[in-house]
């Protein structure tokens, strides 16, 4: 390993390693002679510079070769080398007097070196950089006369390293619009201008890692504008977390309303289904009893059975509206409903619209009156939606009366439409349920919407309807004054619609 100055064990020279295992075998084996000559070699190969090794590992190394020479008697050739290394020390003092890098002559360690006819003067430490490494041969001569030592340094002055050198090390951080300053150990400047004490922007490190008793000083040109990037940084930042928060608040306020909208959307279901059960439940029930009884013969005469057969039809009729009306909210749901438009005697079908449903209210002691005008503009129409949807305002209109047994049916034309209006002097329609009766599954929060039966569909269907003959729906009401629904019917839209299908 001594003979392979060039290879490594781990990141230590392997003649390192070799001559300091020599030292330990010696060591051990209780040879004297041996380990002093060998110790002396390991700490005259540090002294001179050979091994590049960090400070700690020279520590460590010297101390060892300093306990074995002190420990076999041989302090005088420890003595020796030690004063051989202040002589080279003190040889990097001598800095020559020029603004350019000098390399000093070999010479005596002691002496002034001499260069090219330039003038060698020694000026006090910190105030130039010498770079050398020694090329000292020790001998046993050497250790006998240390100021025989000779080496060779690289002395640089502060002209020059403050006008060459530190600029171009420097040169990074001013392209990145930093000011840079160095300072020496006794607080002077080296290279550039000292911060302000007072400054924030100022960030100082020592070197003392390098082995300089320097100071670093790190400062932006501009601060204002470092700064002003700072505060717009800072708002952007603000800005950002603020759009999150807001986005979070909303995202949770969103899946509240959804979650909650669904929730009410299936107590709905769950409430028609329930409403719709019970609606088909009272038809079929009094078709059934009317039925056995006609059956069994318990009627006795026939004007009372003529009576039960016009009850069994009529309650088959409200059934299959009943039914008709809830495949047509499912058809209109999903788009499948069809609508068969064709030429409409509007005169001739609302007055017979209102004898059927005078006929079939009949029973519960309310009249239907028809405000029906002889010439009313011809539509273009489906007989039978626009008859549903007229039916179940007159249904409600009946229903929301029970202290007045008269609804009105009318009908006018205006100029470009025909207006069907169905009117009451029921309990009318609070104002904050105004906007929500065209909504499905809907009902209103008073008393009396509590105790009528229905699904809340009707008003939905009707607007639907309207819609597609393009048209519009409309109510006028006030709580205790009874209400009006008025059905606008384009006349004219529908004249070009009579070819179409939809």
């Amino acid at each position: 390993m001594l003979s392979l100055p060039q290879a490594s064990i781990g990141e230590l020279p392997a003649d390192l390693v070799a001559r300091h295992e020599l030292c330990r075998l010696w060591e051990e084996q209780s040879a004297r002679d041996r380990l002093a000559a060998c110790a002396l070699e390991l700490y005259r190969e540090l002294v001179s510079g050979r091994w590049p090794i960090e400070k700690a590992r020279y520590l460590f190394y010297s101390r060892q070769a300093k306990e074995w020479l002190a420990g076999r008697g041989d302090a005088a050739a420890l003595q020796a080398l030690e004063e051989q290394k202040l002589a080279l020390s003190n040889a990097v003092e001598v800095l020559i007097d020029a603004d350019h890098p000098v390399p000093l002559s070999a010479g005596s360690a002691g002496t002034a070196p001499q260069a090219a006819g330039r003038r060698a003067i020694v000026t006090d430490r910190g105030t130039h950089l010498a770079l050398w490494r020694s090329q000292v041969q020790v001998s046993q001569s050497a250790i006998r006369n240390p100021q025989s030592a000779i080496s060779t340094a690289l002395v640089l002055s502060a002209g020059y390293l403050k006008g060459r050198l530190w600029p171009r090390v420097f040169a990074p951080a001013a392209a990145e619009g930093l000011e840079v300053c160095l300072l020496g150990a006794n607080g002077v400047p080296l290279f550039g201008s000292p911060a302000d004490a007072r400054s924030t922007w100022t960030v100082t490190r020592n070197l003392d890692e390098s082995g300089l008793p320097w100071r670093l000083q790190v400062r932006p040109r501009q601060p204002a504008v470092l700064q002003a990037d700072l505060v717009r940084r800072q708002k952007l930042y603000v800005a950002l977390f603020v759009a999150v928060m807001a986005l979070l608040v909303f995202g949770t306020y969103l899946t509240g309303r959804t979650v909650r909208k669904e929730l009410e959307i299936a107590r709905l279901k769950s409430d028609f289904v329930s409403v719709v059960s019970h609606e088909f439940r009272s038809p079929l029930t009094s078709v059934r009893q009317l039925g056995e009884m006609l059956m069994r013969g318990r009627v006795p005469s026939e004007e009372r059975r003529q009576q039960y057969y016009e009850l069994i039809t009529r309650e088959s009729d409200r059934l299959a509206r009943l039914m008709e009306s809830v495949l047509d909210f499912s058809r209109m749901e999903e788009g499948r409903k069809q609508y068969r438009f064709e030429p409409l005697d509007t005169t001739a079908w609302l007055r017979a619209l209102a004898q059927d449903f005078q006929a079939e209210v009949a029973a519960q002691g309310v009249s239907i009156e028809a405000g029906v005008p002889e010439e009313l503009p011809v539509l273009v129409a489906d007989r039978e939606a626009l008859t549903s949807a007229v039916q179940n305002l007159l249904d409600n209109a009946v229903k929301y009366s029970p202290g007045c047994k008269t609804v009105w049916l009318e009908a006018e034309p205006s100029d470009s439409s025909l207006i069907i209006r169905v009117r009451d002097r029921g309990v009318g329609i609070a104002e904050q349920d105004r906007k929500h009766i065209f909504e499905k599954f809907y009902r209103g929060g008073s008393e009396t919407s509590r105790r009528v039966k229905g699904v809340g569909l009707g008003l939905s269907l009707v607007k639907q309807i309207a819609a597609a003959h393009r048209g519009s729906v409309q109510v006028e009401s006030r709580p205790g004054q009874g209400s009006t629904f008025t059905i606008l019917v384009p006349v004219k839209a529908h004249a070009r619609a009579a070819t179409s299908v939809d």
